[in-house]
């Protein structure tokens, strides 16, 4: 009914040129109205928390559920395709503007439909999960006293890292097992699936999915990516073994509307921690360690080296081998990639930027010692 009326006051527009321009323009006006209006009411953390969170949950699982019938993720098969389009597209447009009359029209009609591509792109993204920035704080929430502390918390909380994985047997056994033959990634992302529905009471957990392009997300200094509009949790394949289930878990997380990445690598600690799997709860550990090792190594070189003295044997080849293998990818596309993620995490209200990922130790503080 409304788009039967909207149609007829489209026709009778008298001026062609307004008419054949109006679709793009009231597509693309709306979209990015009703994004606006969900951005202003989101900022009351109580509406976000209790009545976008819910609705931009329940979406994000349904697309999740939905594209979860195809084992690639559909997302980056689309974006391929959608870059394809836009060249073509592109190409054929600046052909009728160079060899066509009517070269204003043909610009203005392009202008406004990628206009309306990105309000609708942005829409989407915005109902589905791009306010969850703006919810309670996952502090507050599991009432956890996050608060400053002095540098030797942290090498207290790195002790007790260790203890943990010298303690779990099973978990120390399925590392070196790892090192001569890492997990299959299909096997690993159903194990992460399993527990990352246990940890949020979800009887139907979509698996992560690995990206094809997984080398040249390394050399973007990316391991995963969490897409708004189709649900998908993607992870590189390009990364150290122990490494990767908490990424797995970290970008799960995401879709649970955990959008702050702090929060979300504390969330994928959680998840970890107990799993029944060995390898997991060793990748939980190793990821809390590599907070701790990067907060002292920055304020107190000795301590580190204090901390670095009393791994056990394999969890120093660890992080050994990880640093090996991320400097072949230091490069200037590495450092602009970050640059880029920095600048998108500031914009959605992380004042710390890329450096938010490591703010889940403070969580980890709070959560051990209280």
């Amino acid at each position: 009914m409304f788009l039967d009326k909207l149609d007829h006051r489209v026709k009778q527009i008298k001026n062609p040129y307004l008419r054949a321009l109006a679709p793009y323009a009231i597509v693309g006006g709306g979209a990015f109205a009703f994004a606006l209006i969900i951005m202003l009411a989101c900022r009351s953390a109580y509406i976000c928390e209790n009545i976008y969170v819910p609705v931009a949950g329940f979406l994000s699982m349904r697309a999740a559920i939905a594209s979860a019938y195809f084992s690639f993720s559909f997302a980056e098969i689309a974006l391929y395709a959608l870059v394809i389009w836009f060249v073509i597209y592109g190409v054929m447009t600046a052909v009728k503007i160079i060899t066509r009359p009517g070269k204003l029209m043909t610009l203005m009609k392009y202008g406004l439909l990628m206009a309306a591509i990105a309000s609708v792109g942005l829409f989407l993204y915005t109902l589905m999960w791009g306010q969850s920035y703006y919810r309670y704080p996952l502090a507050q929430r599991m009432d956890l006293d996050v608060k400053a502390r002095p540098i030797e918390d942290v090498y207290k909380l790195g002790l007790m890292l260790i203890d943990e994985i010298n303690a779990d047997q099973g978990a120390a056994s399925a590392a070196q097992a790892a090192r001569d033959d890492p997990p299959a990634f299909g096997d690993m992302s159903a194990v992460v699936a399993l527990a990352a529905g246990s940890y949020y009471g979800v009887n139907t957990m979509p698996a992560v999915k690995p990206v094809l392009a997984s080398e040249a997300m390394a050399y973007l200094n990316l391991t995963g990516i969490y897409i708004p509009i189709t649900g998908e949790s993607n992870v590189s394949k390009r990364n150290t073994p122990p490494f990767i289930p908490l990424t797995m878990a970290h970008e799960t997380a995401h879709r649970m509307c955990t959008a702050r990445e702090d929060e979300a690598n504390f969330e994928a600690f959680m998840i970890l921690m107990d799993c029944d799997d060995a390898f997991a709860r060793y990748s939980a550990r190793i990821y809390g360690l590599n907070w701790v090792s990067n907060a002292l190594y920055s304020s107190d070189r000795e301590l580190w080296r204090g901390l670095w003295d009393q791994y056990p044997e394999g969890v120093a080849r660890d992080f050994t081998e990880s640093s090996e293998f991320w400097r072949q990818y230091r490069t200037p596309v590495a450092e602009t990639s970050q640059k880029i993620n920095d600048t998108f995490l500031k914009a959605q209200g992380q004042t710390d930027g890329v450096r938010s990922y490591g703010r889940a130790l403070d969580l980890l503080l709070a959560f051990y010692l209280g």
